[in-house]
């Protein structure tokens, strides 16, 4: 029986289920290959991230960089003050942040611009 579930692809998953407990779980899931693209915690962490930048963004254009705090932007964007400081250590690296995301932006449009270009 064994030996037909490792043809199958069956024992794999009786692996991961088995380790779960065990906390080799995630030895096995780094290398599976049913989880493509990013997991659910990476996917709420970026929202967050995102969150609190665009956040800062409406605050500063609408008050200005030195009449917002960090208060501010942690109560317009429904989090708390410690949830700012896991993504960020001041107001200054969030809108840094901003600038260098447009930028990665920006930047990967040109390529696939330059690219699109170079295709027959």
């Amino acid at each position: 029986m064994r030996k037909v579930l490792a043809n199958s692809g069956m024992w794999r998953i009786q692996r991961i289920w088995l380790a779960r407990g065990s906390g080799l779980s995630k030895k096995f899931h780094s290398s599976s290959r049913y989880r493509p693209g990013p997991s659910r915690h990476e996917r709420r962490r970026l929202q967050t991230r995102q969150r609190l930048i665009q956040t800062a963004l409406q605050l500063v254009l609408e008050k200005g960089y030195n009449a917002i705090s960090i208060q501010d932007i942690t109560d317009r964007a429904d989090l708390g003050r410690g949830t700012f400081y896991i993504h960020f250590k001041d107001k200054e690296d969030v809108v840094w942040a901003a600038f260098r995301d447009l930028y990665q932006a920006l930047e990967q449009e040109a390529h696939q611009r330059r690219d699109r270009g170079r295709q027959p």
